[in-house]
């Protein structure tokens, strides 16, 4: 298993510190309503941001489940 194999998903609605690793993408949730201030958010893509209100982080699970075409695991 190589590192473009593996993505570990952190859904942030603020910003924070956290461990850079090269398998660690941050997404942020409520893209389409918030600031951004990450490159990966919910609201891009085939995405349903508009529901966070109600999903909260289950709208970024959807993101990766719908645009995330690279990682195995």
């Amino acid at each position: 298993m190589n590192n473009k194999d593996l993505n570990i998903y952190i859904a942030m609605h603020k910003p924070c510190d956290f461990i850079n690793q090269k398998f660690y993408c941050p997404i942020q949730v409520n893209g389409g309503k918030n600031e951004k201030f990450l490159s990966v958010t919910d609201a891009t893509g085939d995405n349903i941001s508009y529901k966070n209100a109600r999903y909260c982080e289950l709208t970024a699970l959807y993101w990766i489940w719908k645009n995330d075409i690279h990682s195995k695991y």
